[in-house]
């Protein structure tokens, strides 16, 4: 059998990538593999590197074989991976192979992958307000709800400039879902992206029944606290972020996205009441600490503000 396709699925961390990759790999004819970090800076660069994701990847995966290939071109290991892992898991007839890489979505839309005919890219948005409240109470990553903004607002450049460069790319290569969209209407959405994936749509709502044996290749245990509710039944309850956000936490996510949250229609109405000069010094001297990060190279934005 030829090679399977591969779905590309890019977002801001915390907008819903591993919930979408769960719905979609319990369809018949999609699996996910467990994040590979193969578009990391490093990969080209390191051999140790190289051979610490490769070791992670078998471990995560199964794959043993994985960690003797010798290609150190991202794509080349990901195209053998496609290949390889669905007959490692006895579902060797699939028609896709997931790559969810929310951390390294920037670089994937550097990447050929982005433009391949034999992939899929779909795009999951999300309120940043949200994002950035979430990102803040998360074990592996250590910021406030500033610097959390500036994450959300740096992917969310990208991807905004990508799609305005790609504005005549065919719709059977690009689909964006917004979080919010895929919580309230769950059905129609997976429909509409069943649809986009040349997939039967009215299997939609058996994708969205949790299925323990389908589930766990989604992500390894230890990424389990969490990322556990992801392959929980879909709620309406998601949508709400479960603690209020201060209003000084409100000004540090308006004053490092503000914009962009406009541009996506996510922008709030801030509360009016008074902030102390010293918080909105700290504020200040916080933005000028992101705008410095910004003027690096794109992916070292993260790494700089957060230690990602």
């Amino acid at each position: 059998m030829a090679c399977p396709y591969s779905i590309s699925i890019v977002g801001c961390p915390r907008s819903g990538t591993t919930l979408l990759t769960a719905v979609l790999n319990r369809h018949l004819d999609v699996v996910a593999m467990p994040e590979t970090k193969l578009w990391s800076r490093r990969f080209n660069h390191s051999g140790r590197y190289r051979r610490q994701t490769l070791d992670r990847i078998a471990a995560d995966s199964g794959l043993d074989e994985v960690q003797h290939v010798a290609a150190t071109e991202p794509v080349v290991v990901w195209q053998w991976i496609c290949k390889h892992f669905p007959k490692s898991i006895n579902r060797p007839n699939v028609k896709y192979v997931i790559n969810k890489v929310p951390e390294q979505s920037v670089a994937i839309l550097h990447s050929e992958l982005a433009s391949s005919k034999n992939n899929k890219l779909i795009l999951m948005v999300r309120d940043g307000y949200a994002v950035a409240d979430s990102l803040t109470r998360v074990p592996w990553i250590h910021c406030d709800h500033g610097s959390a903004a500036a994450i959300w607002n740096h992917f969310m450049s990208h991807f905004t400039r990508f799609i305005d460069k790609t504005n005549n790319q065919p719709r059977h290569l690009m689909h964006v879902i917004r979080y919010e969209e895929l919580i309230a209407n769950p059905v129609a959405t997976i429909a509409d992206t069943l649809e986009f994936l040349e997939l039967d749509s009215w299997s939609a709502a058996d994708c969205l029944v949790p299925n323990a044996e389908l589930d766990k290749y989604v992500f390894p245990p230890r990424e389990a606290t969490w990322k556990a509710s992801s392959i929980e039944t879909i709620d309406v309850n998601r949508l709400h972020c479960p603690r209020e956000i201060s209003t000084l936490n409100l000004q540090r996510i308006h004053a490092a996205a503000g914009p962009m949250l406009q541009r996506w229609g996510y922008a709030r109405s801030l509360p009016k009441t008074s902030v102390s000069q010293q918080a909105l010094l700290k504020i200040r001297n916080q933005m000028a600490t992101v705008r410095t990060a910004m003027s690096l190279p794109p992916r070292m934005l993260i790494e700089t503000i957060t230690g990602f």
